[in-house]
């Protein structure tokens, strides 16, 4: 988590994170979220996947291997990036 904490720092950021459990599918894996904000601050977020292997979290995929290889299937990745980015406007 060392690298958020400087994103913390550096978005001056003076709060303990909210921190969230994912765990939506039964795959051996789970998501916990750690979020930061403050008002009129940009927002961290960090996600720390446990159980899975070094993949990108993905909805499950019918027909594809991925279901073999430990992916976590707790969270659409590109959704969350597309979301966090959205929000973000309005502090950027």
């Amino acid at each position: 988590m060392g690298i958020f904490k400087v994103s913390v720092l550096i978005a001056n950021i003076l709060t303990s994170p909210q921190v969230t459990n994912i765990d939506t599918e039964y795959d051996g894996t789970s998501i916990t979220l750690y979020r930061w904000s403050e008002p009129n601050k940009v927002e961290v977020r960090a996600y720390h996947v446990i159980g899975g292997k070094h993949t990108i979290p993905m909805p499950r995929t019918e027909g594809k291997c991925d279901d073999v290889i430990s992916t976590s299937h707790d969270m659409n990745t590109i959704e969350e990036a597309w979301s966090f980015f959205q929000s973000q406007t309005s502090t950027l």
